[in-house]
């Protein structure tokens, strides 16, 4: 879809300050953030032999995980039981899993082509070693050119134009259909399938569990209770990696509103709390228990739709918002009862603590203060009269939209009518449906001056950035265009190297903070309620789980 253009004029960042500002009329209510993760980080000489961990899942879905209907809250423990190529720490940095791969080159940048060399020791449940035929099936099954296969819209495979064995049969080399510098992306749900199990459309469709021969991995796949709706795991006797501490590894279908019980009464190990109040208080609760908390991979923004007819057209009105809110306070606002004292994110790329964040805000002085908010509004003719503001006759009105029944986004937007209304803003609060903001007639009907929602971050987050800044594209909700930003887009595209890549990623921020189609408001917090002598899990953030070294302290 194209959308009408609104050029927006940079905004210099240095804006002079005046002399009246009060303590609380600067900065933020708190600027530090939640860890990268949290998970009771041990090595494994200090863990004992021995012991369960029981997981609890809503659903299992389909147990293929390339599999359309695949739940994909189990990805975490599908590393235990299937091939992982890449394992990714706290800042969301890939190293290959030396278990499946010697080693994975990058021989050409445009097209990018690959070269993966299997540890020969990688084998399946039935000491068959995994092969470049295993990843040509797995490729050929998800690459949209065979009909009948139910692939998930999240995989990857349709980048890659061709999949054949190098020297031998541990060897495959892969070319993508263009330069494609963020080619591990593809093996981060799924690496590889045993051929025999993604052979044609009848077999991929309906796993009925983990076939023992289909897994791989330091656990293997004992007993699928389909009546009680649990999976029992165990060390597996093939393994060649490091032995699993644990002895069983458990995972049971118990819906969500069972899972506080559960949990309370230690029929289950390890639960996510989401950001629910009910849970995070019952998970309180349990004796010799805790919550581990992190930065989540979830995040809240402000869009400000560029195309209104309103004041938010104007880039000095749209930088006067930024100065104004204390995001930190929305955060906290928004989630009341977990004990989250929220920090503003200031990147829309990287996650706070991930590899190339970039405090941006900071760094262009562009930090919440009144005095400033105010000011630019008195050079924008924006003048004051009666606590709300007004040119040529029209009053400073905005219209923020929330969510109704949401309670974050009827929290939020509280929060910043009551702080817009500080420098003189009009702010009209309107509310909409859940089905309303689903459907995505709001955003891309442009129904709103200002509307929060939700980003997701990921641990490749400069791919698909043109999908949400660039004109005229479908998920650019705030309707900028703009040809400094395009040009930056196409530039990381076409740029191989990592390093430049978040490099340009963070100018293309920048121009983002400028510009200010979305403001960044907060990450979510990532609560997850464990034994407190479980070691090396918990509150992953970006991080990988390492099954092998999960266990319980001396």
């Amino acid at each position: 879809m194209r959308f009408r253009r609104f050029l927006a004029v940079p905004v210099v960042a240095g804006l002079l300050l005046t002399g009246c500002t009060k303590p609380e009329d600067k900065g933020e209510s708190n600027t530090v953030p939640l860890p990268a993760s949290e998970v009771n980080t041990r090595d494994r000489g200090e863990l004992q032999p021995g012991g369960e961990v029981r997981l609890a899942t809503e659903s299992f879905g389909a147990f293929n995980p390339m599999s359309a209907d695949a739940n994909d809250s189990l990805d975490s423990f599908r590393r235990a039981v299937l091939p992982s190529f890449f394992r990714y720490d706290d800042r969301g940095v890939a190293t290959p899993n030396t278990a499946y791969l010697e080693s994975a080159t990058e021989t050409s940048t445009n097209p990018t082509v690959v070269t993966l060399k299997f540890n020969p020791r990688a084998a399946w449940g039935d000491g068959q070693p995994i092969s470049a035929n295993d990843m040509i099936a797995t490729w050929q099954a998800c690459n949209g050119r065979t009909s009948g296969f139910r692939c998930g819209s999240d995989l990857r495979f349709n980048q890659i134009s061709e999949v054949k064995a190098g020297a031998s049969q541990q060897e495959v080399q892969l070319t993508f259909n263009r330069a494609y510098p963020d080619w591990r992306a593809v093996f981060d749900k799924v690496s590889v399938l045993r051929a025999e199990s993604v052979r044609d459309p009848n077999t991929f469709n309906n796993w009925t569990g983990f076939r023992k021969e289909w897994t791989s991995g330091p656990f293997q796949v004992d007993q699928y209770d389909q009546a009680n709706r649990v999976l029992i795991t165990s060390p597996s006797s093939l393994w060649w990696g490091e032995k699993p501490l644990l002895d069983r590894l458990t995972i049971k279908e118990v819906p969500r509103e069972n899972q506080a019980r559960a949990y309370t009464n230690q029929e289950i190990d390890v639960l996510d709390l989401g950001t629910s109040r009910e849970l995070y208080q019952a998970a309180r609760t349990v004796p010799d228990h805790q919550v581990r908390r992190a930065g989540s991979t979830n995040w809240r923004q402000l869009v400000l739709n560029t195309g209104s007819a309103g004041p938010v057209n104007e880039p000095e009105v749209r930088r006067a918002i930024q100065l104004t809110l204390n995001r930190s306070q929305i955060g906290s606002q928004a989630y009341p009862d977990l004990d989250f004292n929220a920090a503003p994110l200031n990147n829309r790329i990287f996650l706070t603590g991930q590899e190339g964040y970039a405090d941006n805000v900071e760094r262009l002085e562009l930090a919440r203060n009144l005095d400033t908010a105010r000011k630019t509004l008195d050079d924008a003719g924006w003048s004051q009269s009666n606590g709300t503001r007004s040119k040529d006759g029209r009053p400073l009105q905005v219209k923020l939209v929330k969510i109704r029944g949401v309670a974050a986004s009827e929290a939020e937007a509280t929060a910043i009518a009551d702080q817009l209304k500080q420098v003189g803003f009009d702010v009209q609060v309107s509310e909409i449906g859940l089905t309303e903001f689903d459907n995505g007639s709001v955003l891309s009907g442009g129904q709103f001056d200002l509307i929060t929602m939700g980003g997701q971050g990921s641990r490749n987050p400069i791919a698909g950035l043109s999908d949400r800044f660039g004109s005229g594209a479908e998920q650019n909700y705030s309707r900028l265009e703009n040809p400094e930003i395009d040009q930056l887009l196409e530039q990381i595209t076409n740029e191989p190297a990592l390093p430049r890549r978040q490099e340009l990623a963070n100018q293309l921020d920048s121009k983002l903070w400028e510009t200010l189609p979305t403001i960044p408001l907060y990450q979510q917090p990532q609560l997850v309620g464990t034994s407190i002598r479980l070691a090396n899990l918990g509150a992953q953030g970006l991080a990988t789980v390492a099954w092998e070294n999960v266990g319980y302290l001396k």
